[in-house]
């Protein structure tokens, strides 16, 4: 238990390093807004104490998460609970966040939790990529006796595992899945189901982790 801790406090520890790092590109004044937004945990609470009309309070937001700054200070400043303050604050500005024009390329990462999974694969395995389509790394010719189904060969070609840990820069040893609630709907479980076949089909293992249990990865 005692090593469990050490380890979690040295993770936060070099968390909050690399934030320090990424602070120094925003200005005083974003970073003093930044204090305030995970301090009040809620976004209009934070524009008023802070004295700034909601969308300039929402552009300062956007710029934070195209830094991936919320996350790491977050995270860095109160530990793996950093994680449900990151949630709190964009539940409290969803409906903004589809108000904003797309733009050219888009964020890897969109929920919060999978960012913390992916920091703390990474100080694990060193080698984790995220969002790697299964074609890109199973051959066809070695699955496709899998397929007994219309919609398998599709699912194939189409899905992708949540993060795919390598040996050697880019040999794959083990896929991970982070599994929220819906994974427990019927349909979800079925593709769930296919994918895990897919991959032992090729001698690769699956390992599931629960929202909940992000912190004992």
């Amino acid at each position: 238990m005692r090593i469990e801790t050490e380890e979690k406090l040295n993770d936060i520890e070099s968390t909050r390093q690399q934030t320090e790092k990424v602070i120094k590109q925003i200005s005083k004044y974003e970073f003093q807004f930044l204090k305030i937004l995970t301090e009040a945990k809620h976004f209009d609470t934070a524009c008023q104490r802070f004295g700034i009309a909601r969308r300039k309070g929402f552009n300062l937001l956007k710029k934070f998460q195209d830094m991936e700054l919320l996350s790491y200070y977050c995270y860095g400043h109160v530990g793996f609970s950093g994680i449900s303050v990151i949630c709190d604050i964009y539940d409290d500005v969803k409906k903004y966040i589809s108000e904003i024009p797309a733009g050219k390329v888009k964020n890897i990462f969109t929920n919060p939790a999978v960012i913390m999974a992916y920091l703390r694969l990474r100080r694990k395995y060193h080698n984790v990529y995220p969002e790697i389509p299964l074609v890109a790394f199973i051959e066809l010719s070695a699955v496709r006796h899998l397929f007994t189904e219309k919609w398998h060969k599709w699912y194939f070609l189409t899905c992708r595992v949540d993060f795919l840990v390598c040996a050697l820069i880019d040999k794959p040893i083990f896929a991970v899945e982070i599994d929220g609630s819906y994974h427990s709907q019927p349909e979800i479980k079925q593709k769930d189901d296919f994918k895990e076949r897919l991959l032992t089909g090729v001698g690769l293992s699956i390992r599931r982790i629960a929202v909940k249990d992000i912190e004992n990865i």
